[in-house]
């Protein structure tokens, strides 16, 4: 229970005491002091009950205390003999609901009742109008309080459901996101060693090769030049393999969508199949002038991919301005959209990896964004022909 629903609960409880002595010791209803006294006493007692209840843990002693507060609560109306003492058993019917599921509950509203009824019973002959009808009464007053405390009770604990089930998935994100990490350092740690083996076991028999028959065409050269030849034709052949070799594996690592094209075309093309798939406005502006290498064709491609995937995925945005430019002795690539924005960024690995692979390339990666402001991203790249990485 929060401190906000205990405290109102306390206040309505201690109210609910106040009135009642008050009511006899200055109302119509005036008690002989005798009587006061017992009743401010039985209050009291009623007053340090309800704070013991609160410190309690074990279901067992709430249960013993609640029983004594239905002792003390009929003790209480016993003193009284008439009025508003029936008040003295709703509030024992809250702790009874907010205590014990609900079939016990019940049982124990049940035998608070029937204590109600032999208050009562005292005021009026049993089964007399008057006692008909205040006990029909009261007993839908109890129906309804029960109902609405088993209610708030349940809201209570689906709401801590909730809250726990929101911390067990944000566990198990945060795990899943340290696994994914894991996965593609894994993955490409492997890719990287299988085109290892593949460049060693293929280029090193090769060159291994060429080494065999270079040292054997030197001592035909003077002896067999015919032969020295034909030895020549067979290096030549197996060097052309080997650049053969070569070229796969740099394909390997080459983006499919790259080949056959040249990468600002490719870029273009993926804008343009971006935006018929998701419906986002793509303006795609290009330097005429603009001259990359193939390697940084790549990183263009990548950066230009996951700053477009960031404006659907998070960005909710509606259009999306990218433009290549080739100035001031830097390739310089910039993409905004007009998305939703944020306080901050997190780097993931999206943005981690664009802004490693900017640093290895010599240049830098950089972005911008706030609340309702769309998000920039500025990849930097060296020019071809400059010697100095971007600062």
């Amino acid at each position: 229970m929060s401190k906000r629903t205990w405290f109102g609960l306390l206040t309505a409880r201690y109210g609910s005491y106040l009135f009642l002595f008050l009511s006899h010791a200055v109302g119509r209803q005036r008690l002989p002091s005798d009587r006061l006294a017992l009743l401010a006493v039985l209050l009291l007692g009623l007053v340090g009950i309800a704070s013991l209840i609160r410190r309690l843990q074990s279901r067992r002693q709430i249960a013993a205390l609640i029983a004594v507060e239905l002792g003390v609560t009929f003790a209480a109306a016993s003193v009284v003999g008439e009025g508003a003492f029936f008040l003295l058993y709703f509030i024992a019917l809250v702790d009874v609901f907010f205590t014990f599921p609900p079939g016990q509950a019940i049982a124990i509203a049940a035998g608070a009742y029937a204590l109600l009824g032999i208050n009562f019973a005292a005021i009026w002959r049993p089964w007399s109008q008057a006692y008909v009808q205040t006990m029909g009464s009261i007993l839908l007053g109890f129906i309804f309080t029960g109902a609405a405390v088993h209610f708030a009770v349940e809201q209570r604990r689906a709401r801590e459901r909730a809250e726990h089930l929101l911390k067990e998935l944000e566990a198990a994100h945060a795990r899943l996101q340290a696994y994914a990490v894991e996965v593609e350092t894994l993955s490409v740690a492997r890719e990287r060693q299988r085109l290892a083996q593949d460049v060693h076991d293929e280029i090193a028999h090769v060159l291994t090769g060429l080494l065999v028959q270079i040292q054997a065409i030197r001592r035909l050269m003077r002896t067999e030049p015919a032969a020295a030849a034909a030895r020549l034709a067979t290096i030549e052949e197996a060097a052309r393999r080997g650049l053969d070799e070569v070229r796969r594996a740099v394909r390997a690592m080459r983006p499919e969508h790259l080949e056959g094209v040249g990468g600002i075309e490719a870029m273009r093309r993926l804008c343009g199949q971006y935006g018929e798939r998701t419906g986002i406005r793509v303006n795609f502006l290009t330097d005429p002038q603009a001259q990359v290498t193939p390697a940084q064709e790549v990183l263009l491609y990548r950066t230009l991919q996951e700053c477009l995937t960031n404006a659907a995925r998070h960005g909710r945005a509606s259009t999306v301005w990218a433009q290549l430019t080739d100035a001031g002795g830097r390739i310089e690539l910039r993409v905004k959209d007009d998305g939703v924005g944020a306080e901050s960024v997190r780097p993931g690995m999206g943005i981690g990896g664009m802004q490693e692979r900017a640093q290895e390339a010599g240049g830098r990666f950089h972005m911008s964004t706030a609340p309702d402001a769309g998000f920039e991203a500025v990849l930097e790249l060296p020019h071809a022909n400059a010697r100095a990485p971007v600062g």
